[in-house]
């Protein structure tokens, strides 16, 4: 749930005396731009290792010892195009 979900009421199910205490808290509403950038720097750290054992950065589609990777590295590759 975003903060602004929470502040309507006809979306929460949260009393507005809830969401206040949550908020007062520092309660952070959306972990997923934070789940992108640390599933990010995962990959881009086994990218490193891949490069140092195998001199390069030419994952295989479909690498199998890290499907993960694979797929990283191509949709980063789509996104530059």
């Amino acid at each position: 749930m975003d903060e602004e979900r929470a502040n309507d009421p006809k979306r929460s199910t949260l009393n507005a005396e809830r969401i206040a205490k949550l908020q007062m808290l520092g309660f952070e509403w959306d972990l997923s731009k934070q789940k992108n950038e640390e599933a990010w720097e995962t990959r881009f750290r086994e990218l490193i290792k891949y490069k140092s054992e195998h001199q390069h950065c030419r994952v295989l589609n479909k690498y199998r010892p890290i499907m993960k990777l694979s797929n990283w590295v191509c949709e980063e590759r789509k996104s530059c195009r």
